[in-house]
Formats: structure tokens, sequence, C-alpha cells
């Protein structure tokens, strides 16, 4: 997954939930910034947003 398709389905599963990005960025332990530069290709939250998406789409794993 490129960082532009992680930051396209963590802001679907977002607007899902209702969120806004401080809150994802809050629950990924990570910055808000770093979160939407994955949209420029950025891979600094790459990681914790993988983490976050995979906690919301798979609950299971909690």
């Amino acid at each position: 997954m490129t960082p532009q398709e992680l930051h396209a389905a963590i802001d679907a599963v977002r607007r899902e939930e209702r969120l806004v990005w401080w809150q994802v960025a809050v629950q990924a332990d990570t910055g808000e910034a770093p979160l939407r530069a994955l949209k420029r290709g950025s891979m600094t939250a790459y990681q914790p947003g993988l983490v976050w998406l995979e906690r919301h789409t798979n609950p299971s794993r909690e």
C-alpha cells in the first residue's frame, strides 16, 4: 500500500467514524501533520497510520 493509499483508507475510516484528524493522530500516537503528509507520499507516519487502520478495520485484533 502506498502512503497515498494509506491516507485515503485512513480518511475513509475517519469520516465513517466521524473523527477529526487530531483524534486519529492521538489514537495513532503520532502527529496530525505527519498523518496528513501521507497524502504527499511522506513515510513519517506510515507505520503508526497502518497500525491505526488495522485496529479500526479489524477490531477483533485488539
